[in-house]
């Protein structure tokens, strides 16, 4: 059967809808025709016969195919993502357009030594699980460095995961950093998660960097690492192709 790169819309059976904690999901999405992906990549969720096209990262790598995971966050307000997770839970299918986006991770770098620097707001978690997923799987032997950043502690709804990887692969760092922790049940880090990496790497003009979250966010991480010795074509962003600088 061939499959393709090209953004294609696909009927996707719907496996399960998991609450991972309060206001975050995890959806298995099962794809009915064969198509391909790069680690990193979206698809675009198609409502009212196709004419409301929301996006959501992929946050599984592309070895886990025809399986699509996605991470998606319901506030509860009665918005989009109420009404995505309602379309999830009461459809035995849902129609997307996949795949979508330019920020992914294909080949390792030539340098070896070379850091991936992968950061992740809240469920930007989603895309960055894509790209480690994918590099271990192709035992990229460079340093992965997650950092995540989330309001509190009980955001961070990847323990199991991580620790397997922590476990399974030297060469990958797990950095979490809380915003707005409550009470005394956290005693890591705390502030904005880039400020983390900052202090962690003075300078950055080596790393490949990955960012995951709103473009106030990214364009305040590019910003601040360029002032670090962070040059072009070093950082990547889907925030890049759907929300330019004017």
């Amino acid at each position: 059967m061939a499959a393709t790169s090209q953004a294609t819309i696909s009927d996707c059976q719907v496996e399960e809808v998991t609450q991972l904690t309060d206001g975050i999901y995890r959806i298995q999405l099962r794809l009915l025709q064969p198509l391909v992906h790069r680690a990193g990549q979206y698809l675009e969720l198609l409502l009212d016969q196709g004419q409301t096209a929301v996006p959501y990262t992929v946050a599984s790598a592309p070895a886990a195919l025809p399986l699509l995971e996605l991470q998606i966050q319901d506030l509860g307000e009665g918005g989009l993502a109420s009404r995505v997770i309602d379309t999830f839970k009461n459809q035995s299918t849902v129609q997307v357009r996949f795949p979508r986006g330019e920020c992914y991770l294909d080949q390792a770098p030539q340098d070896p030594s070379q850091p991936i620097i992968l950061i992740g707001a809240g469920t930007g978690f989603s895309q960055m699980k894509a790209l480690i997923e994918h590099a271990l799987a192709e035992q990229m032997s460079n340093p992965l460095h997650l950092y995540w950043g989330v309001r509190e502690a009980e955001h961070l709804y990847g323990h199991e995961l991580i620790e397997g990887w922590q476990q399974s692969h030297p060469n990958f760092y797990f950095h979490p950093v809380v915003s707005d922790p409550t009470g005394d049940d956290w005693s890591g880090r705390i502030g904005l998660v880039h400020e983390s990496v900052m202090e962690d790497f003075p300078q950055l003009d080596k790393p490949l960097i990955y960012v995951c979250g709103s473009p106030a966010m990214v364009y305040a991480v590019e910003d601040d690492f360029r002032e670090r010795g962070m040059g072009d074509g070093q950082m990547f962003s889907d925030v890049y192709s759907y929300a330019p600088r004017s």
